[in-house]
């Protein structure tokens, strides 16, 4: 009987995560959200933009590429957690990070994000027991996005940065007399 219930377990979470588990279909298409910031020129945004940038990527790894004021474009790269859905997704990915190329465009008024090289960045393992034996760790791993749940959380989460950001700007700035 329990052999029967842990093979009915294994198809259901099977079943469950099929779609999650499929190829990635459009990983080289760009993820571009466009917003409007009412009534702020181009150069302050853009130092704005930079700064969110600084302060929202504070992993080692992340970096600003190029930033150039003159045609307002900065380029980054940037990680965040890997969004997860479901106890086996949680389970399987939850200390993963997408790993992405940002390009933040500004002009009066306007903001454009584009996400593009999207990578999955699974953390180093510090060991584990297989069987008998214990197996020592394995450093970092960071591939291209090839399945299709984590390009979903990619963009899933690539939106919720272009939400963050339009937040951000949006705010009116605080002017205190320190």
């Amino acid at each position: 009987m329990k052999k029967l219930l842990a093979i009915a377990a294994v198809v259901f979470a099977t079943n469950a995560n099929a779609g999650a588990l499929s190829m990635a279909e459009g990983v080289d298409k760009p993820v571009e959200v466009i917003f409007e910031v009412s009534n702020v020129q181009k150069d302050d945004l853009f130092i704005r933009s930079k700064t969110w940038v600084s302060e929202t990527f504070v992993s080692g790894k992340s970096v600003i590429d190029s930033a150039e004021k003159e045609t307002g474009t900065i380029i980054a790269k940037g990680y965040i957690d890997r969004a997860c859905e479901g106890m086996f997704d949680c389970l399987a990915n939850g200390g993963n990070k997408v790993g992405f190329k940002l390009r933040i465009d500004t002009k009066d008024g306007k903001v454009r994000t584009t996400y593009t090289n999207f990578t999955i960045l699974r953390p180093a393992e510090s060991g584990r027991m297989v069987g008998n034996v214990y197996v020592s760790g394995s450093g970092e791993e960071e591939r291209p996005v090839v399945i299709q749940g984590d390009l979903d959380a990619a963009v899933k989460g690539a939106m919720q940065l272009s939400d963050s950001l339009k937040a951000y700007l949006s705010k009116e700035t605080e002017k205190s007399n320190w």
